[in-house]
C-alpha cells in the first residue's frame, strides 16, 4: 500500500488536483464543471478560500486525493464543497482522512458543524450529494446524518413542447376574473419589485430585480389583476450552451387554487421554446407541491440530491 500523506494547499498542486477533478467527475453534465482558470476564480481568489481548508493527499508525491473545506464569517456552520479521492485508491482510508482534516480545520476555525450543500455555502459546485452514489453512503458512515433536505434534480427537453388544452382553459377562466397573463413591462415594475419585497424577500428578490435592470432586461411572465402584480415566473435565462434558467415561479397567497402558478410556468416553458432552449433542470424539494407542476409541464426526475447532510464537530 501506498504511503498517503496528507497536507494543506500548494500552488504546484494545481494541475494535478485539476487532472484528478475531470477524470473524477467526468460523466457530470451539470454539477462540479470546473478548468484550471475557473478554480483560480472561483476558489483560490475567493475571500473566504483558507489553503489550510483546501488538503490534499497524496502517494509518492502524486495528487490522489483533494478537499476543500470552507468557514465563511460568524456562524456555527462550516462547509465541506467537494472532496475527491483517484478510483484506485478508494477504500483505503484516504476519504475518511481528508475529511478528518477538513474536521480539524473548521473546528480550529471555530465551528461546530459541517454541512455539505449549496445553501450559506460561498464556493459550492453543486447542490448536494446524489443519494444513489457510493459517496452518499460513505458521507452517512463518516458521521454525516441528513437534516430533512431532499431535493428532487428534474429536467425536461422542450422539442416536443405545447401548451396543454387545460393550460388554454386555466388562462381563460383566469381571464374571466379580471387576471391576466403577459411580461413585465415598465408600468409593471413597482408593483412586481413590491410583490417581490413583500413575498420572496432575499435571493430571489435581488435575482428578479438584477434581471430587470439589465441591458436588455431579462424577461419576467407576471399575473396582473388590474395594476397589482398576483404572480411572476422567471426570469427567462438563456445560458451559452443552450439551456434555459429561471429564478422561480410564485403567486401571492390570496389568488392560489386558481392556477396561475401552473399557466406562468407553461408559459414560460413556451417561451423557453420559442426562444430556441433545448433543455432546463431544476431543483425541487422532495415534498413541495409545486413538483406537480413540474411534472404536468413534461419534467422528469433524474437523480433524488440530499442537500443538507450534517456533522456535528463537538
Amino acid at each position: 500500500m501506498d504511503k498517503i500523506s496528507i497536507a494543506p494547499w500548494k500552488d504546484e498542486d494545481l494541475a494535478q488536483v485539476m487532472d484528478l477533478w475531470r477524470r473524477t467527475f467526468a460523466d457530470r453534465k451539470y454539477d462540479f464543471r470546473m478548468d484550471e482558470a475557473g478554480f483560480r476564480q472561483r476558489v483560490l481568489a475567493h475571500p473566504d478560500f483558507d489553503p489550510e481548508g483546501a488538503i490534499t493527499a497524496k502517494a509518492e508525491g502524486r495528487v490522489v486525493g483533494f478537499v476543500l473545506a470552507v468557514a465563511p464569517g460568524p456562524g456555527e456552520t462550516g462547509f465541506l464543497s467537494v472532496l475527491i479521492v483517484d478510483s484506485d485508491h478508494r477504500r483505503i482510508g484516504v476519504g475518511g482522512r481528508l475529511v478528518d482534516a477538513a474536521e480539524r480545520f473548521l473546528s480550529g476555525c471555530g465551528k461546530t458543524e459541517m454541512r455539505i450543500g449549496y445553501k450559506g455555502n460561498p464556493i459550492t459546485f453543486a447542490t448536494g450529494v446524489d443519494m444513489k452514489t457510493p459517496a452518499y453512503t460513505f458521507f452517512l458512515n463518516q458521521g454525516f446524518r441528513n437534516r430533512g433536505s431532499v431535493s428532487l434534480f428534474m429536467e425536461t427537453t422542450f422539442a416536443e413542447f405545447e401548451l396543454r388544452d387545460e393550460i388554454k382553459s386555466y388562462i381563460e377562466d383566469n381571464r374571466s376574473r379580471g387576471i391576466l397573463f403577459g411580461f413585465c413591462e415598465a408600468e409593471h415594475r413597482k408593483s412586481v419589485c413590491e410583490f417581490m419585497e413583500a413575498l420572496f424577500p432575499g435571493g430571489w428578490e435581488a435575482s428578479v430585480k438584477s434581471c430587470l435592470d439589465g441591458d436588455p432586461p431579462y424577461p419576467v411572465l407576471i399575473a396582473t389583476d388590474g395594476s397589482v402584480v398576483v404572480g411572476f415566473a422567471g426570469p427567462v435565462r438563456i445560458g451559452t450552451d443552450g439551456r434555459g434558467g429561471f429564478t422561480g415561479i410564485g403567486t401571492r397567497p390570496d389568488y392560489r387554487r386558481g392556477k396561475i402558478g401552473t399557466v406562468l410556468f407553461n408559459l414560460m416553458c413556451a417561451e423557453f421554446k420559442k426562444r430556441g432552449v433545448a433543455r432546463n433542470t431544476l431543483h425541487t424539494g422532495l415534498n413541495n407541491p409545486a413538483q406537480e407542476i413540474y411534472f404536468g409541464a413534461g419534467y422528469r426526475v433524474r437523480q433524488l440530491v440530499d442537500y443538507g447532510l450534517v456533522k456535528r464537530l463537538v
